[in-house]
């Protein structure tokens, strides 16, 4: 059995993530990491046991990035936690769009069953564990979390991009105010 080089693993996950940027998540194959890692495509499964535990790997270390620039939302009474969440979320995607971007083109992807789950061990970035929460308590619109996410995404990504080409100031609380209306029930 070859030794797997820790090195190559990151080159593997950032090859992954180059291209589901540069050609969307759906057309990532094995062949195309491999070439632009630049090794056999074989040596894929050295890391990998298939595309998805490759795709989920990606998913993993962009969760983890996100993770690590996040404030707390733990104890937080649940309307200041989806407020702090939805801000979390802004700060992120100004600063790591790009992973901003990948984890958004993941999570709208088909039959990954893996990116559907709430595996967070802490409330911390734990999106579907607040919502369900909110939920229970009224606050949210009684709608599947995919929907709450996405609508929180999308206009996420739209105001990022909007202000990244120029054509609004760089004025979050509106967008904020926006999602949080749409979200939420009415008080």
């Amino acid at each position: 059995m070859k030794k797997k080089d820790p090195e190559k693993f990151q080159n593997i996950i950032a090859a992954a993530q180059e291209l589901i940027l540069q050609d969307g998540a759906g057309s990532v194959t094995t062949t195309k990491v491999a070439k632009k890692v630049g090794i056999a495509q074989s040596n894929i499964y050295i890391y990998f046991k298939n595309k998805d535990y490759m795709i989920a790997q990606v998913y993993s270390t962009a969760q983890e990035r996100m993770r690590n620039s996040f404030d707390s939302i733990v104890g937080l009474d649940t309307r200041s936690a989806i407020k702090l969440y939805i801000d979390n979320m802004y700060r992120f995607a100004e600063r790591d769009f790009a992973t901003f971007e990948v984890l958004r083109q993941l999570k709208s992807m088909p039959n990954l069953a893996w990116l559907n789950k709430d595996n967070e061990d802490e409330e911390l970035i734990a999106p579907i564990s607040l919502i369900k929460r909110a939920q229970a308590e009224n606050i949210m619109r009684p709608v599947a979390p995919s929907v709450i996410m996405g609508v929180t995404f999308g206009a996420l990504h739209a105001h990022v991009l909007a202000v990244r080409a120029g054509e609004v100031t760089d004025n979050f609380q509106p967008v904020r105010e926006l999602i949080y209306a749409a979200i939420t029930r009415p008080v």
